[in-house]
C-alpha cells in the first residue's frame, strides 16, 4: 500500500511540474510581458539535477524576471532559496535576491 501511494505522490508531483513547464512555455510563446512566476523558479530546482547549472539558470531568471517581483514574492524566494537551490545556494544568488529587494519602490 505504501509502495502505492508513494508512487502516486510522484506521478502526481511530475504531472504538476508539466503543467508548470507547459503553462510557461505558452506563456512566453504568446509574447507576454514576463512576470514574477515563483513557479518558474521553483520548477527549475526540480528540473535541473546539476547544481552549477541550477545556479546558473536561477541567476539568469533573477536577472530577467525578478525586477518584476514584489516584496512578497523575493521574501518568498528568499525564504526558500536554501531548499529550491540545494548545493547551488552561494552568496551571489542570495546579493542577487537583496539587490532586487533595494530595487523596490520605498514605501
Amino acid at each position: 500500500m505504501k509502495d502505492w501511494l508513494i508512487a502516486f505522490a510522484q506521478a502526481a508531483g511530475l504531472f504538476a511540474l508539466v503543467i508548470v513547464v507547459v503553462a510557461a512555455m505558452v506563456h512566453l510563446a504568446h509574447g507576454q510581458q514576463r512576470k514574477c512566476e515563483i513557479s518558474e523558479f521553483h520548477a527549475i530546482a526540480w528540473t535541473t539535477h546539476n547544481p552549477t547549472e541550477r545556479h546558473q539558470q536561477m541567476m539568469e531568471w533573477l536577472g530577467s524576471r525578478g525586477t518584476s517581483c514584489r516584496f512578497e514574492e523575493l521574501l518568498n524566494i528568499w525564504n526558500n532559496l536554501g531548499e529550491w537551490a540545494g548545493a547551488a545556494d552561494s552568496a551571489p544568488l542570495r546579493a542577487k535576491v537583496i539587490e532586487l529587494y533595494e530595487r523596490l519602490p520605498k514605501k
